[in-house]
């Protein structure tokens, strides 16, 4: 909490409770009623030492940035503004950095308050998050769902993801054995019993030839290399991939594939 109404902070510390500006120069009383050459406050009964921005080569005095400001560089910087709308998802992702995706709608809203034609949101959307997956939604910061730029992604799978990831496994270990489930064992033999990011891989194409992905070793060790490939180049991954009866996973890109899968009980 701040000092009480009427006090005045100690020289050289910052006014937390009232808006203050520090200008050069001048004497006399400010609006606190100081009497300290360079200390003027406005609207409250504290103030702090004047600051000599032009030791930071930003002018001689700080200029104060009010509410309607404010308001207005974020409307600008968030692209609320109509001056400020884009074309594309992509855009609206490259400069907000995530978008909102625990709740599948959120995306939708977040892009479409900010394209110049909010009336191609649902496609453009959907285009950019399954067809050309330049916005991938994946888990993130706060343990939330976000839609990332695509060359974010292994920045977030880094940074974040294998920490959520291992966390949600020894949550979800837990909730096993209460369950009288069986053991992390059996869970780590359904994991190796799954694909793996190399079998799910296009492994002809012109990303993966220039990686080298072929000469890549495929084993548990390397699952996070694979996977931050995957994330890096999303057009890698083969689609479609479906889900058996018995549980197993399935790449269904053939008739005889497909066949297979509906197989399986």
């Amino acid at each position: 909490m701040g000092p009480a109404s009427g006090s005045r902070p100690p020289p050289g510390r910052r006014c937390v409770r009232h808006l203050l500006i520090a200008v050069k120069g001048g004497g006399g009383a400010g609006a606190c009623g100081v009497r300290r050459s360079g200390d003027v406050c406005i609207g409250g009964a504290l103030s702090v030492p004047s600051v000599r921005m032009g030791r930071m080569g930003l002018g001689d005095a700080v200029r104060y940035v009010g509410v309607d400001e404010r308001r207005a560089r974020l409307g600008l910087r968030q692209q609320l503004a109509v001056e400020a709308r884009v074309g594309t998802p992509e855009e609206v992702g490259g400069a907000l950095v995530a978008l909102h995706g625990s709740d599948p709608a959120t995306v939708y809203l977040a892009v479409g308050a900010r394209l110049v034609d909010a009336s191609g949101t649902v496609g453009e959307t959907e285009r950019a998050l399954y067809e050309d997956r330049t916005l991938v939604r994946m888990h993130g910061m706060r343990h939330t769902v976000f839609a990332f730029p695509t060359e974010l992604t292994a920045v977030v799978h880094a940074s974040t993801g294998l920490t959520v990831a291992a966390r949600e496994r020894a949550s979800l270990i837990k909730d096993m054995a209460k369950a009288g489930a069986p053991d992390a064992a059996w869970l780590k033999e359904v994991e190796e019993s799954a694909l793996g990011p190399w079998d799910i891989t296009r492994t002809q194409e012109a990303a993966a030839k220039e990686l080298g992905l072929k000469e890549w070793a495929r084993d548990e060790s390397s699952r996070d290399r694979w996977i931050t490939a995957l994330a890096e180049h999303p057009k890698l991954i083969q689609r479609p991939i479906i889900t058996a009866d018995d549980g197993s996973a399935v790449v269904a890109r053939s008739e005889d594939a497909v066949r297979d899968a509906l197989a399986r009980k």
